[in-house]
């Protein structure tokens, strides 16, 4: 049964309602923050600062049918609104080669903003062109930084590269997490771009030996400035099993953690043909490491600091469950959030936010113990994403397909009981139905209406029903298919505010 941001009747003025996971009113459009063009973008991480501004990194088409995207980072202010005084209007856009594809945002210590991942070189006489790592670094306001690497851009020689994680050091210096297409490695970089070797090998330290061939997905790094990755071990080609593994602070196995700095595990003995990955890991308490995955069904894994798997977690320390992941992160008490794509109906995805208990299990007091569906559009929405401030705010970047192209999608979700626009909301008041409507919509109230709005996405007045005076109203939906806020002011001076989808 398809889920929608709103029930078919919506019974509450937004202002009053406490809901323990909701969409927040107050932020953007009833909650969502959407980058709306003509061409197609997405966003792929996100990340906050201390004054509560929002950075995400994606790509955006350099025109219909090119299949070249250029870097976008943009900046968002914590009313939900593009920061104008940032790049152009609130975005920028880099181009470190013919096209390119971020997998990680982080702010420096010093407010800079670095993104990193891999740049196509663009089709040659002979075929298609080399995949290469990149890094860049921003000002503060939004600009290259000219005094990192070439010109703010530092460009990875290696073919089939990207680098998966920005880590900085206590020393100034940035060692960047990546891949080349046979193996892992970690480069760190003096604050001018240039490689610093005095650290590992000239800089580099590779991860692969004879008994452990690793390809990483993502990596963090601890207080000592150790670093813990995880991935998948090949050294059987036709059977990649889950991996992890820990390095030190100098660029060497951590061999106190696991088995000599590594650890790598099968899921599927006998059946080598089952593709097993960690791809997201987090920090919890006592310092134990969530570790999430893949392989035959989505996978959680709880390690102890010392690098060897918590029994204690789902079935010998391996959780395996159904729920959408895409990403996820920890609360201080130790339960989970993930977020991943669901099919809500045929052809629409959308997105699901789903919440643990330290132990594993679905959390009854998050979204009724379900989980919490998005549906931002008509067509389908993709959560890429998630940051979490405080335990009370909760950011999810992705794309949501509006007007036949995909937009950058930023949703801010409200995990505190306070005001928000919630799954299921139950009151009275105002009824609104059907939603989603086709032709005509039906609005009708306890109180007299003075005032009802229809904005699309992107904030812009699409229909205005002044001067009212009436408890009741129907309006012609004679608007393209897509996503809306409805906004109705009453005569008692009180407001209600909700997502309404066109089909």
């Amino acid at each position: 049964m398809k889920r929608y941001l709103f029930p078919f009747l919506s019974l509450l003025c937004l202002e009053a309602i406490a809901q323990p996971a909701a969409l927040d009113a107050q932020f953007g459009n009833a909650g969502l923050a959407v980058y709306q063009s003509t061409a197609s973008s997405e966003y792929n991480c996100v990340t906050t600062d201390a004054q509560g501004n929002i950075f995400c990194a994606g790509y955006i088409s350099t025109g219909p049918g090119t299949g070249m995207y250029r870097l976008m980072i943009t900046k968002t202010l914590p009313s939900g609104q593009p920061d104008l005084s940032f790049g152009n209007n609130g975005m920028t856009q880099v181009t470190v080669d013919a096209s390119e594809f971020p997998l990680n945002l982080e702010l420096a210590p010093d407010g800079k903003i670095l993104a990193s991942g891999s740049a196509y070189a663009g089709h040659t006489p002979n075929g298609p062109g080399d995949y290469r790592g990149f890094v860049v670094r921003l000002n503060s306001n939004g600009v290259l930084d000219a005094s990192f690497a070439q010109g703010g851009i530092y460009h990875f020689t290696s073919p089939d590269s990207h680098f998966t994680n920005i880590l900085f050091r206590s020393n100034g210096s940035i060692l960047l997490c990546g891949n080349t297409s046979f193996q892992s490695f970690v480069l760190q970089l003096l604050d001018n771009g240039t490689p610093d070797t005095q650290f590992a090998n000239n800089g580099y330290f590779f991860f692969n030996i004879a008994s452990f061939q690793f390809l990483m997905w993502n990596a963090l790094q601890e207080a000592d400035g150790s670093v813990v990755s995880v991935g998948y071990e090949s050294s059987d080609p036709d059977n990649p099993k889950l991996a992890y593994c820990k390095i030190n602070a100098q660029g060497s196995y951590d061999l106190t953690f696991g088995n000599n700095g590594y650890m790598s595990l099968d899921l599927h003995i006998g059946q080598p043909m089952i593709a097993e990955m960690l791809t997201q890991i987090r920090k919890g308490s006592g310092g134990k490491y969530y570790m999430g995955g893949y392989g035959s069904a989505n996978v959680m894994l709880r390690v102890n600091a010392n690098g060897l798997i918590d029994s204690t977690y789902g079935l010998n320390g391996v959780l395996s469950h159904s729920y959408p992941f895409k990403d996820f992160v920890v609360q201080q008490d130790g339960k989970l959030i993930l977020a991943g794509g669901k099919e809500f109906s045929d052809y629409n995805y959308g997105w699901a936010i789903t919440r643990l208990n330290a132990d594993g299990t679905i959390d009854p007091g998050f979204a009724s113990g379900q989980s919490l569906g998005l549906d931002i559009s008509p067509d389908n929405d993709y959560p890429q994403a998630l940051s979490i401030v405080n335990d009370q705010s909760l950011f999810v970047a992705g794309s949501s397909r509006i007007n036949n192209v995909a937009n950058g999608t930023l949703a801010k979700i409200k995990l505190s009981n306070t005001s928000g626009i919630g799954d299921k909301i139950y009151a009275k008041n105002i009824a609104v139905y059907p939603n989603p409507v086709q032709q005509t919509l039906n609005l009708s109230a306890d109180d007299k209406m003075e005032l009802v709005e229809l904005v699309d996405m992107s904030g812009r007045l699409v229909q205005q029903y002044p001067n009212l005076h009436t408890q009741s109203i129907k309006i012609n939906c004679n608007f393209p298919a897509g996503t809306y806020v409805l906004r109705v002011r009453f005569k008692s001076g009180e407001s209600h505010t909700q997502t309404l989808i066109k089909r």
